[in-house]
C-alpha cells in the first residue's frame, strides 16, 4: 500500500515538474524576443526596434523594459520551483553552498582584496535567509539593489547566449543539461564579457538617474 502511494506520489512530481517545464520555456522564449528587441535598441536599431514595438503593442522603451522585469522574475521563480522539483532539494541550500565555496576564493583569484564590493540581484535565492546570514557572517559588502533589478547584472546577458546556443543542442536530461552549459559557457567570447564589463558605470548611472526604476539595460 505504502509503495503504490510512493509510486503515487513520485508520478504526481513528474507530471507536475513536466507542466512547470512547459510553462517555463514559453515565458522563457517570450523573454528572449524581449531581450533580443531591447538589444535593438541598444545597438542603435531605431527604426526595426520601434516597428516590433509597435507589433507588441508597447508604447515606450520604458513600457518594454517594465515588461521584461516582470516577466524575467516569473522566468526566475519558475526556475527555482522546477529545480526543486526535478532535485527533490533546497535550491536556497544549494545556491548558499556555492556561495559558501567559491566566492572569497574568486576574489582571490582575481586579487580583488579584502574590501570588494559583492553584487547580485534580487532572486528569491539571494534574499533567501540562509543566503543573507552567511552574508553577514563573511562580513561581506553587498550592492543594494532595488526590487526586479536583474538590469544591473551583466551576465543576464550570457544567460541569454548560454541559453540559445544550449536550445539549439536540444537536452533531453538534466545530465546531459549541465554537460552542454559547461561545455558552451567555456566557449563564450572573451571580447562579449569584456564589453558587458564596461557597460557596468552606465548601468548604475542609469539605474541612479531613474531612481530604482526602469532604464533601457
Amino acid at each position: 500500500m505504502q509503495e503504490r502511494r510512493a509510486q503515487q506520489l513520485r508520478r504526481l512530481q513528474e507530471i507536475n515538474a513536466w507542466r512547470r517545464e512547459e510553462m517555463l520555456q514559453q515565458d522563457q522564449e517570450r523573454l528572449d524576443k524581449l531581450l533580443a528587441l531591447q538589444e535593438m535598441l541598444e545597438d542603435g536599431y531605431m527604426e526595426q526596434f520601434h516597428k516590433n514595438l509597435v507589433q507588441l503593442n508597447m508604447d515606450s522603451a520604458e513600457e518594454l523594459q517594465s515588461y521584461i522585469n516582470k516577466l524575467s522574475l516569473v522566468v526566475g521563480q519558475g526556475r527555482q520551483q522546477l529545480l526543486q522539483v526535478i532535485i527533490g532539494s533546497s535550491y536556497n541550500e544549494r545556491s548558499k553552498e556555492i556561495l559558501d565555496k567559491n566566492l572569497l576564493q574568486s576574489a582571490r583569484d582575481l586579487r580583488l582584496g579584502q574590501r570588494f564590493t559583492f553584487q547580485q540581484d534580487s532572486d528569491p535565492t539571494h534574499t533567501a535567509k540562509t543566503t543573507q546570514k552567511l552574508i553577514r557572517d563573511k562580513c561581506l559588502n553587498v550592492l543594494e539593489c532595488p526590487s526586479q533589478s536583474s538590469d544591473l547584472n551583466p551576465i543576464e546577458h550570457l544567460w541569454r547566449d548560454l541559453k540559445i546556443v544550449v536550445k539549439q543542442r536540444s537536452p533531453s536530461k538534466l545530465s546531459e543539461l549541465e554537460k552542454i552549459c559547461r561545455e558552451e559557457w567555456e566557449k563564450l567570447p572573451k571580447y562579449r564579457c569584456a564589453k558587458l564589463v564596461a557597460s557596468y558605470p552606465r548601468r548604475l548611472e542609469a539605474v541612479i538617474a531613474a531612481k530604482g526604476a526602469s532604464t533601457k539595460y
